[in-house]
C-alpha cells in the first residue's frame, strides 16, 4: 500500500473536519523510505487555512502558525515561521485528496515494517490516539 486515508473525522482540537493521509515513497532522497502523515483540513486548502486561521484545527495554538491576514497579496499567514512549506508537499497531497486519489485504508497495513513519521504536517494531538496506535502497531520504527 503506497497511500491511504487513515482518519477522516472531527479534529480533537476544535471539532472541525480533518483528514489524515499517509503516503509512502522510496524515491525521496531527503527523507528516504518513510511513511509521511499529513494532517489536513478536509474542506479548506492548506494555504487558505493558514491565512484565515482555520489551521487551528490541525495546528492548535502553535506559535509558528503566524497571524491571520486579509492581505490579498499574501498566500498564507503573516509571519508564519513553521518549517513546513505549504506550497509543496502539503498542497500536493491536499489537491490529490480533493481529486479522489486516496482511498480509505488500514493504518496498521500502511505502517507494517516501515519507518513512520507521525505529523509530517499538523499536530498529532488533533487526531484520536487509536489512529496512531494502529499505524505504529507493526511499524519498524517511528518518529514524531
Amino acid at each position: 500500500m503506497k497511500s491511504a486515508i487513515i482518519y477522516n473525522g472531527p479534529s480533537l482540537l476544535d471539532g472541525k473536519p480533518i483528514v489524515v493521509i499517509a503516503t509512502y515513497s522510496n524515491r525521496n532522497t531527503k527523507t528516504g523510505h518513510v511513511v509521511q502523515t499529513y494532517i489536513l483540513r478536509s474542506d479548506i486548502n492548506p494555504l487558505e487555512a493558514s491565512k484565515t486561521g482555520e489551521d487551528y484545527s490541525i495546528c492548535g495554538d502553535c506559535p509558528m502558525r503566524g497571524e491571520v491576514t486579509t492581505d490579498p497579496e499574501r498566500k498564507q499567514a503573516k509571519g508564519r515561521k513553521c518549517y513546513v512549506n505549504l506550497g509543496q508537499g502539503v498542497l500536493i497531497v491536499w489537491k490529490a485528496y480533493k481529486r479522489g486519489v486516496y482511498q480509505t485504508g488500514d493504518a496498521a497495513t500502511m505502517g507494517r515494517g516501515r519507518f513512520v513519521r507521525v505529523g509530517t504536517y499538523g499536530d498529532p494531538a488533533a487526531v484520536p490516539s487509536h489512529v496512531w496506535d494502529q499505524l505504529l502497531s507493526e511499524c519498524e520504527t517511528w518518529t514524531a
